[in-house]
């Protein structure tokens, strides 16, 4: 090894260190080293994350071992049915928003617009209720209360199919061109 007379010994030291440095291929001070390397664990952490939530999605959201509406997205589209659904709160209708069940992909029930009709797709053929349409709009809907909107002593919640009253409220089974009508309102005085 050459040594500069010229230079301090903390400098010389200095210089040794590089240079074991520069010939050391497990050295962990050179800069380059150190970008690829943090390239490489980044890579594999992310490639790691990928695969672990590709898995989970596919386990938990198309249906592998289990089919719940509210949770499932629809694989293929050979059943269709396509209910109609009206909400009059005290006399004013409310409106359905447009993509209910829709995000992150499409779950067997859904809306595309906001003009009520449920679409109800999937595989195959099943017995959706209206429950379950609630329950991925995150509304409540029973006998006793729809949305925010509780039955009391001046209130009553009715529902018609097809123009005749019904009592399935939300256990209504859900079919085809079905026109369904919940009004929230003033009991009618007798």
């Amino acid at each position: 090894m050459n040594i500069d007379k010229n230079i301090s010994p903390k400098e010389a030291y200095e210089k040794s260190k590089q240079q074991k440095d520069k010939n050391n291929p497990n050295s962990f001070t050179d800069p380059a080293k150190l970008k690829i390397l943090g390239q490489r664990i980044f890579g594999v952490v992310f490639f790691v994350t990928v695969v672990i939530g590709a898995g989970w999605f596919f386990y938990n959201k198309m249906g592998v071992g289990h089919f719940d509406p509210t949770t499932t997205c629809i694989t293929a589209e050979t059943y269709h049915v396509h209910p109609h659904l009206t909400i009059k709160i005290n006399g004013e209708e409310q409106s359905i928003p447009t993509n209910i069940g829709s995000i992150p992909c499409h779950l067997p029930l859904h809306t595309h617009d906001n003009d009520g009709v449920i679409h109800i797709e999937n595989a195959f053929q099943f017995d959706a209720t209206l429950s379950q349409f609630f329950a991925i709009w995150k509304k409540t809907f029973n006998s006793q209360q729809i949305m925010d909107y509780m039955v009391d002593d001046t209130h009553e919640l009715i529902m018609t199919v097809d123009g005749q009253l019904s009592s399935e409220y939300e256990n209504l089974i859900l079919k085809d061109k079905q026109d369904i009508v919940i009004e929230y309102r003033e009991k009618i005085k007798e």
